[in-house]
């Protein structure tokens, strides 16, 4: 069972224990949202170490498509994901509005290319809605649910574990 549906349950629980005044409660969540073809995403702000410009990203011969290469950050080297390339998605290269969100879960750190970022918001997760059957690639994967504004909300936890993305070879 996933982190948000448990934590959805929890939530449906407390509002009926709470002589069924569900307007009363309700879930917030800190997220930071960020572009990706047109289309909002939104990530939880606890996986976030810092966003940053692009800067110079070195390409790793032999690594995955979606692995556009590394940048170095202060003195540590971090990889660079094309979530458009890994989700399947039209890729269109860089600009200037491109940024890097640079996730950070346990030791696992890499930076995400998104095409520009929003704001950080709090957002109610008992409004989230489920993911869309239609999606492409691996998107219907780490997409945890759908907010009522038709912001997308990719699952943290599962991004920054999964071993599609953290290869150990």
């Amino acid at each position: 069972m996933e982190q948000v549906d448990i934590l959805k349950i929890r939530a449906r629980e407390n509002a009926k224990a709470d002589d069924g005044n569900a307007s009363a409660m309700s879930m917030p969540a800190s997220l930071l949202t960020f572009k990706l073809q047109n289309r909002i995403y939104a990530i939880d702000v606890t996986y976030v170490s810092e966003v940053c410009y692009i800067r110079d990203i070195t390409s790793i011969p032999g690594s995955p498509a979606f692995v556009s290469g590394v940048i170095n950050l202060r003195g540590k080297i971090v990889p660079a994901i094309s979530l458009k390339n890994f989700f399947a998605l039209e890729e269109r290269g860089l600009t200037e509005q491109n940024r890097l969100i640079i996730l950070s879960h346990l030791d696992i750190s890499f930076g995400i290319i998104c095409d520009s970022i929003g704001d950080i918001t709090t957002m109610d997760l008992t409004s989230l809605e489920n993911t869309p059957g239609n999606l492409p690639g691996r998107l219907s994967t780490y997409v945890s649910g759908i907010f009522p504004d038709n912001t997308m909300l990719i699952d943290a936890n599962k991004l920054t574990t999964s071993p599609e993305i953290t290869i150990n070879k």
